[in-house]
């Protein structure tokens, strides 16, 4: 299996957002326990999402941790972010049809 670089990968931005999310949360700093609880998601699934080990991060969990941390998803998935999907995503297509040919 294909190892992607998560430093500079398109998981990097959406992990970084959500740990400091719930780190500067105004009520308080927020664990990864008291979150999962909140979104209703497991604790493993979301320290996946933070160590930036999950992609793509399905919308349910999105939507869920947003509303957990009373942030519009907006602020979850920003530009850099949603550009840097795209550009996984086509260079992994890239990847699968120089394969397939």
């Amino acid at each position: 299996m294909e190892q992607h670089n998560y430093e500079s990968g398109p998981r990097r931005p959406l992990a970084l957002r959500l740990r400091q999310l719930r780190q500067q949360n105004p009520e308080g700093v927020i664990s990864q326990e008291a979150l999962a609880l909140l979104a209703g998601i497991s604790v493993r699934r979301l320290r996946r999402l933070e160590d930036a080990r999950l992609l793509p991060p399905d919308v349910e969990a999105m939507h869920a941790l947003s509303l957990a941390l009373k942030t519009p998803i907006e602020e979850l998935i920003s530009t850099e972010l949603r550009e840097d999907h795209a550009s996984f995503i086509e260079d992994r297509r890239t990847q699968l049809s120089r394969r397939d040919a």
